[in-house]
């Protein structure tokens, strides 16, 4: 955690304690934010088109694949929204900001900017988290009760 003079010398040094804006694109962002969430949409349009065929044979190997598939999916999409946020919340030595450091905008660009990539990191945290949860039960429900039922 900085102090505000510890921000003030950073800033005098022409170093900042925020990463640049510029630092995450907008396809990571999007990338972690909307990846799991369409995995998990995946799975139920899937669901619906694979469920009649795997009724008349009995077989639920290929919804227990489309959930593989959409699972990991998910992760990756976790994974790139978790990095995203810690990334944003560094302060250029590694360590992450603790909550209560006092605000200082960015150098490179609005402090809105910052905001919104910090606002769909988190979202994307959140949602990806979801997703992974909706397609493990969505899958569970079809290992145990079966396809047919």
């Amino acid at each position: 955690m900085h102090t505000r003079a510890e921000h003030d010398q950073l800033a005098k040094e022409g170093r900042h304690p925020h990463p640049p804006a510029e630092r995450v694109s907008d396809v990571r962002l999007w990338t972690g934010f909307a990846l799991a969430p369409a995995c998990w949409a995946a799975v139920l349009l899937a669901g619906y088109a694979i469920s009649g065929a795997d009724c008349s044979t009995g077989v639920t190997a290929a919804m227990v694949a489309v959930h593989l598939v959409a699972l990991a999916g998910a992760v990756a999409g976790y994974w790139v929204a978790r990095a995203t946020r810690d990334e944003l919340h560094e302060d250029g030595r590694g360590k992450l900001l603790a909550s209560g450091s006092p605000p200082v905008p960015p150098v490179a660009g609005p402090a809105s900017v910052l905001g919104r990539q910090r606002l769909m990191a988190h979202g994307g945290t959140f949602l990806s988290a979801l997703s992974i949860a909706m397609v493990l039960g969505h899958g569970a429900a079809i290992v145990v009760l079966g396809t047919c039922r």
